[in-house]
């Protein structure tokens, strides 16, 4: 992992980033998306209520389809 933080933090400043989470994602805590949105201050961060770890799955990626959409547009 400190090698994947590195690598945020070194991306440009204007790089389009998309920091989703579950509230109810039993592997990974909330808290951690701070600790992202801090190393990425250019990221857009989506709190979504349900969907666990496999959020993004569950939901057919309308997260990242809606952030995808809000870049190209």
């Amino acid at each position: 992992e400190p090698v994947v933080m590195e690598a945020a933090a070194a991306l440009p400043p204007r790089t389009d980033v998309l920091l989703a989470h579950a509230l109810d994602d039993r592997s990974v805590r909330p808290s951690d998306l701070d600790r992202w949105v801090a190393l990425i201050p250019s990221a857009r961060a989506e709190l979504v209520e349900t969907g666990g770890h496999q959020m993004l799955i569950k939901s057919g990626f309308s997260v990242l389809v809606d952030w995808v959409q809000d870049v190209v547009s």
